[in-house]
């Protein structure tokens, strides 16, 4: 009977890894994660975290690069400094977020929340905000070359030149 018990708790633990590709590969930073509001320099590339709660996580310096954050919950999450290059975060909330001096290089954020957001001196060059609401962010001294801003919201929004945009007001 016991030896039952285990090949079936083997195989549970073999589904929830095929389940969730990606988060086998640092499974220390993954617990680590799931047990503290803080994981500074993490290493969660790749991982999936869609529909995560991560509100206000200390994720300073994590590495990110590929995670899958698809509608999680960063709002008034500490990310500065992380690396999010080609990071999917669409729907993602980040109202509030700090991800100032974050590399979000060739990110897709679409239809995510970034409200007062602090930006500054991030690594936006290529990253997609089709639909995402940027009011009150700071993108101050941000690079945005190549970033997709032409349908983002941007209200009261403090551009990298420190003026104010107030398209989409």
């Amino acid at each position: 009977m016991k030896r039952q018990g285990w090949k079936c708790a083997g195989w549970v633990a073999v589904l929830s890894l095929l389940a969730f590709p990606g988060e086998a590969a640092n499974y220390r930073d993954l617990n680590r994660l799931a047990r503290s509001n803080a994981c500074v320099g993490c290493d969660l590339s790749e991982a999936n975290l869609q529909n995560r709660d991560l509100s206000g996580k200390d994720l300073s310096s994590a590495r990110l690069q590929k995670a899958q954050l698809f509608r999680a919950n960063l709002s008034q999450a500490n990310l500065s400094g992380a690396q999010l290059a080609s990071g999917y975060l669409s729907g993602a909330n980040l109202s509030g977020a700090n991800l100032s001096g974050a590399d979000l290089s060739r990110a897709y954020l679409s239809q995510s929340v970034l409200t007062n957001a602090n930006l500054q001196k991030a690594n936006l060059r290529g990253a997609m905000f089709s639909g995402a609401d940027l009011s009150g962010a700071n993108l101050r001294d941000a690079d945005i070359r190549f970033a997709i801003l032409n349908t983002a919201k941007l209200c009261g929004t403090t551009m990298p030149d420190g003026t104010q945009n107030d398209s989409g007001c």
